[in-house]
């Protein structure tokens, strides 16, 4: 009797290899090999005023004129984004940040994860890869383009040393 419920149990685990709820590709379990049979991957949505950002993260917003908006009614687009089965890439800059705050260059001194963005002095846009992350027509569309990036650069020299750490001992 023991064998047969063992054997009756071993075949329930057989047919049940379905995925959990922290191991379930998105878009559920049978989604997982259409998705990677598909060779194309999307860039992720512009956002942001007149859409001069890219989606980073669920209420993430960034663009080399308009900085990066966190939690606000332009990201709202991110949402959905993020909420989408089929995966995106969003233009990057340079790597950034140290441990597990490591992410991207999005804007000039902004450096991002998908959670989250904090200042980062290292990141400089210059303006051909500022050009990779938008359309390169940046300084057309946006007229307070050149004013960000003098602002963001006399901001950046007169305080060097102004970096988000996380406090000692973590």
């Amino acid at each position: 009797m023991q064998l047969g419920t063992a054997a009756i149990l071993t075949v329930l685990v057989g047919f049940c290899a379905a995925c959990l709820i922290t191991n379930c590709p998105k878009g559920g379990k049978r989604a997982g090999p259409h998705i990677q049979e598909s060779p194309s991957v999307r860039q992720c949505a512009r956002c942001g005023p007149a859409k001069l950002g890219h989606c980073y993260g669920p209420a993430i917003c960034c663009g080399p004129q308009i900085g990066c908006l966190v939690a606000t009614p332009e990201t709202a687009r991110c949402l959905t984004e993020a909420a989408s089965p089929i995966p995106c890439i969003a233009p990057t800059g340079a790597q950034c940040g140290e441990g597990k705050f490591v992410g991207r260059c999005t804007a000039n001194g902004v450096c991002c994860t998908h959670e989250s963005c904090h200042i980062d002095t290292t990141c400089h846009l210059t303006v051909n890869n500022a050009e990779q992350l938008t359309d390169g027509t940046a300084e057309q569309t946006n007229p307070l383009y050149n004013l960000y990036n003098a602002i963001s650069s006399s901001y950046q020299q007169g305080n060097p040393g102004l970096v988000l750490a996380p406090p000692d001992g973590e």
